[in-house]
């Protein structure tokens, strides 16, 4: 779980680098959508990761 959120948070930091740098209107577009799924995900992984291991179905 901590790989896959340290992954997102890089996603989400070259998006907001995407849209400072880019003067293309379709990579801005591409890098915001990469920022909301990305948040949209780590903020699942955080309501995940905070469950009882019995909730997650972990064994």
């Amino acid at each position: 779980m901590a790989e896959a959120s340290i992954k997102g948070i890089a996603e989400i930091e070259a998006a907001q680098l995407a849209t400072s740098e880019s003067k293309s209107q379709d990579v801005e577009t591409l890098a915001q959508k990469m920022m909301d799924d990305h948040t949209k995900a780590n903020q699942k992984l955080i309501e995940l990761a905070r469950q009882p291991d019995d909730a997650r179905n972990i064994r």
